[in-house]
């Protein structure tokens, strides 16, 4: 079950924020690992970070292994005080799903390959995918995502061309469709 956490840094500011982000997470720009989504602004008297696990244990060991220790040893302009900590399983979840298709080179590789749930699992979206049981290079996916711009960025990214690459995506036929 998802288990969400609430970080609220009394006095906290952006550059703070910034500086905290960027020793914690995944040089990429992505999320850590089982981190499924975070949101993060300015709110009465300080920085308030919410971030989403996939699971309670996702979140420990996260915070043993990375979050704590970090900040331990002191982040360079980063947060200075504690934060006040209110964490839950989360009981509904609700985020917008997408349907995404285009051709590729190689249905069998593009099937097999992991790199899709890599690269879009690093900025929390999930994805089921789907053929086309006629046959040909048309493949689709539905998609559960958190943040459209951070997927739009994805995509546009080294990254995402490095991984469309990959699994023989031909960019040029990507459609993705919302609900309207």
């Amino acid at each position: 079950m998802a288990y969400a956490i609430v970080h609220h840094f009394p006095g906290g500011t952006k550059a703070q924020y910034e500086a905290s982000i960027q020793a914690m997470h995944p040089a990429h720009g992505g999320l850590p690992e089982g981190q499924i989504s975070h949101m993060a602004g300015a709110s009465d008297g300080g920085w308030t970070i919410t971030a989403v696990h996939d699971s309670l244990e996702s979140w420990v060991r996260f915070r043993d292994n990375t979050l704590v220790p970090t900040m331990q040893k002191g982040i360079a302009g980063g947060f200075t005080t504690p934060p006040t900590e209110i964490a839950f399983e989360v009981a509904n979840k609700q985020v917008p799903t997408v349907v995404v298709t285009h051709e590729v080179d190689d249905v069998a590789r593009w099937v097999a390959s992991n790199k899709r749930d890599e690269v879009f699992g690093s900025i929390g979206i999930t994805v089921r995918t789907f053929v086309d049981p006629a046959g040909g290079n048309r493949v689709g996916l539905v998609a559960q995502v958190p943040d459209m711009d951070a997927m739009q960025a994805m995509i546009q990214s080294a990254a995402g061309a490095e991984a469309m690459k990959h699994d023989g995506v031909r960019p040029e036929t990507i459609a993705i469709f919302t609900a309207p």
